[in-house]
């Protein structure tokens, strides 16, 4: 599985909270930790959900929210209104009506995948755990929500398994200059061109990328 999309599907939620919250400032966090690291000033809870530490694709963002936590805490739990302030969120469906509680089942679509997630965690304005399939990957996504004087700090971490959910450097170039690539896409100083092909067509597009006839990158989408 890509990291640009993992990375972007973490950071775009975490950050489209600013805009019906006001100001915010987005704080990178891509070194690897423990997997038991959670938003600093937080307490530990040895029964929290935890994403999952050996997992091929993990990724971590914070962002400092300028907003009332009961503010923030009601749009990321109004799952049925993602689409409305998340461009890349298509549909949302709650199979289990009312709040969000532990056993809670929501199906939403978003980059090419249909997720099935079920609450695993919920510590009304502390922290949020749910995960589940989507076509081939298993995902566990963690929120924690930490006030601070300036704000709430939001940390976002998840953790993806699966046969279909595989790193690995791309075709040309090194692992740190693909994560400088990311940065640059992050803070708006480039444009991402990417082309998608089925997994049917994988010989197809490296031989497109070796001919030097695709503008951007190539990505390869299971199930497609």
């Amino acid at each position: 599985m890509r990291i640009p999309t993992l990375t972007k599907l973490a950071t775009a939620t975490a950050g489209a909270v600013l805009l019906a919250t006001g100001t915010a400032h987005a704080l990178n966090n891509d070194e690897p930790t423990p997997a038991t690291t959670i938003a600093p000033g937080t307490a530990a809870h040895t029964d929290d959900v935890q994403i999952d530490a050996g997992a091929p694709a993990i990724t971590r963002d914070n962002i400092l929210i300028h907003a009332p936590l009961q503010t923030i805490w009601k749009i990321q739990t109004d799952v049925e209104n993602w689409p409305t302030w998340q461009p890349n969120v298509e549909t949302v469906v709650k199979d289990t009506p009312g709040r969000l509680r532990p056993g809670s089942v929501f199906r939403w679509s978003t980059e090419g995948l249909n997720i099935t997630s079920t609450v695993k965690q919920v510590d009304y304005g502390r922290r949020l755990a749910w995960g589940g399939p989507a076509q081939g990957i298993t995902a566990v996504h963690v929120w924690t929500f930490t006030p601070t004087s300036g704000g709430v700090l939001v940390h976002t971490e998840e953790s993806w398994t699966g046969d279909e959910c595989s790193v690995a450097p791309t075709y040309w170039g090194t692992l740190p200059e693909l994560m400088e690539v990311i940065t640059h896409a992050r803070q708006e100083k480039i444009k991402v061109l990417v082309e998608h092909f089925p997994l049917q067509r994988a010989d197809e597009a490296y031989q497109l990328l070796h001919d030097g006839r695709i503008q951007g990158r190539a990505v390869i989408t299971p199930h497609a």
